[in-house]
């Protein structure tokens, strides 16, 4: 009898739609939970965010910035939700702006070999060594908005690179 009120009461705090909507949160911030791998979780976060371009850049072009707009607004309340969960302002958990980084430098891009493996070079590269504006940008802004935009700048900049080396 405690053992059925127990799990009824487990099933209610897990289900309940407040709960519902901070486990998805998660899921998306955390790049489907890949944040959670405890040994480069943005590499493996970056790595995740190439077989999202992969998928999304055999849509027609519309289709491909539709997604990638969707994914960029939904960023920013659930990476808000997840610093809020994790208590920290940049969770290593947190792997949507990699995701997003590594989208943004390779859209516009065909799927090539090259392009994959240039985008990851030079966006990990950006991300991690942080070269003005990127490491400006980490430092002046906080909570979700320095979280995100930090990489979306790293992502501007090794698509420049891209561009000027291969296709100028």
């Amino acid at each position: 009898m405690i053992q059925k009120v127990v799990q009824n009461q487990h099933s209610e705090k897990f289900s309940s739609p407040k709960n519902r909507m901070k486990r998805l949160s998660l899921f998306f911030a955390t790049g489907f939970f890949v944040g959670y791998i405890p040994v480069a979780p943005g590499t493996f976060g970056t790595l995740l965010g190439l077989v999202i371009f992969a998928i999304t850049g055999l849509l027609k072009l519309e289709l491909q910035i539709i997604f990638f707009v969707f994914y960029f607004l939904i960023a920013f309340p659930v990476t808000r939700n997840a610093i809020k969960h994790f208590g920290k302002l940049d969770p290593p958990q947190v792997v949507i702006d990699e995701i997003l980084g590594i989208w943004l430098t390779l859209l516009f891009f065909d799927i090539t070999f090259k392009n994959l493996m240039w985008g990851f070079v030079f966006f990990r590269l950006f991300d991690i060594l942080k070269p003005f504006p990127v490491g400006y940008i980490d430092k002046r802004l906080k909570g979700e908005v320095g979280v995100i935009l930090d990489d979306v700048a790293a992502g501007l900049i090794s698509k420049g690179l891209i561009w000027i080396l291969f296709y100028r």
